[in-house]
């Protein structure tokens, strides 16, 4: 009987030992390491359907980094002036779970300016290569769109430049091959101001890449070489590519899980963040939206999040291995989470909290540290 009572005993302390370490792995942490700090305007283009958090704040440290992407408004078509507060800011946050024990929010109220595009020539035809489909996938493919006048920019299909015995001819060939994929599948976003340049002739000409290949947009270097000189000009572009989407059919509500039925897939021609963000439907399938979606939109992996396996407020059983032994306890979701998600947990009767990681619908482990 003493003996009982003893590892009961022993029990109840290694218990208390699990939560209390928990708690002080928690609170070990740096408070407000990272910052976001809202700026009080911005301006984007016409043909923007998104704002981005990285287009109205200031984002320092890799947990703020991580929603650079994230929606926080969905533009009307034809509006040319929006406000967004730090309200608004923080309730997009709230719904991506973001920790505020690591982030600090600042700022007040955003005005979002839309420029005006200027018109292209009539006879070339406006692509929009952020989000509007070129084919459908499912069904027939129609006779590919043609690229033309985009804004302060003219697309070239890489298809067209390869052939060519050009600095441009030779940039798309350097493009292939950087990126291991074909001219069909390449666009070049370029300023009129350095059609000039990718007109020249490729003879006695050297390209040196001055940025990755991977952001919004890329810095090249063009050294020709001339029978009394060499000259050195420096231009940039975008890089279009062909990419496989899926796009809600119809009209999405925030928290609706997507599933096959409300997904079509597409192509759409990308570049840069939009490429590295955007989800095909294999990798929609499942998840929810983190907020409504419209049909026919592109959908951004901010946009959408993992089905969550604890909700706030749910009991959850949580494990916590000590020496050789699994301590087993119920507690309380303060936060939700989905697999692999860290959340926060608090025992009945408590005020201390500690956090754990999510391993299954309802449970949670403690990972405790040698």
């Amino acid at each position: 009987m003493q003996l009982g009572r003893r590892s009961a005993r022993t029990l109840r302390i290694s218990a208390l030992a699990c939560t209390l370490l928990a708690m002080l792995q928690a609170t070990a942490r740096p408070a407000f390491a990272d910052t976001i700090r809202l700026r009080t305007a911005t301006t984007l283009t016409a043909d923007a359907l998104s704002v981005r958090l990285a287009d109205i704040a200031s984002l320092d440290g890799p947990d703020a980094e991580r929603f650079r992407e994230l929606i926080v408004r969905e533009l009307a078509p034809g509006s040319t002036r929006e406000v967004i507060t730090i309200s608004d800011v923080r309730a997009i946050l709230d719904g991506a779970e973001a920790h505020w024990g690591r982030i600090s929010l600042s700022g007040g109220t955003v005005t979002i300016e839309r420029r005006p595009l200027p018109a292209g020539p009539v006879a070339m035809r406006p692509l929009s290569v952020a989000d509007r489909p070129t084919a459908a996938v499912t069904g027939p493919r129609p006779e590919p769109e043609r690229p033309g006048r985009v804004g302060e920019e003219n697309v070239l299909d890489g298809a067209d430049l390869i052939r060519a015995e050009t600095v441009g001819g030779l940039l798309v060939r350097e493009l292939v091959a950087g990126l291991s994929t074909s001219a069909d599948d390449l666009r070049l976003g370029v300023r009129p101001r350095d059609m000039d340049v990718l007109a020249l002739p490729m003879h006695g000409a050297m390209i040196r890449f001055e940025s990755g290949l991977h952001g919004d947009r890329v810095a090249i270097a063009v050294t020709t070489a001339g029978e009394e000189s060499t000259r050195t000009m420096r231009l940039s572009f975008r890089v279009l590519r062909r990419t496989t989407i899926a796009v809600p059919s119809e009209d999405v509500r925030a928290g609706r899980a997507l599933t096959d039925d409300v997904l079509d897939v597409r192509e759409a021609w990308l570049g840069g963040t939009a490429a590295a963000g955007v989800l095909g439907a294999e990798d929609l399938v499942g998840r929810v939206a983190q907020r409504s979606l419209r049909a026919g939109s592109t959908v951004l992996g901010s946009q959408v999040r993992e089905e969550r396996l604890v909700e706030r407020g749910d009991r959850v059983t949580v494990r916590c291995p000590v020496g050789g032994i699994v301590i087993t306890l119920t507690a309380e979701a303060r936060s939700g989470g989905a697999l692999g998600d860290s959340i926060e947990l608090q025992k009945p009767g408590e005020r201390e909290r500690f956090r754990a990681v999510v391993t299954g619908r309802g449970e949670a482990r403690v990972e405790i540290a040698p």
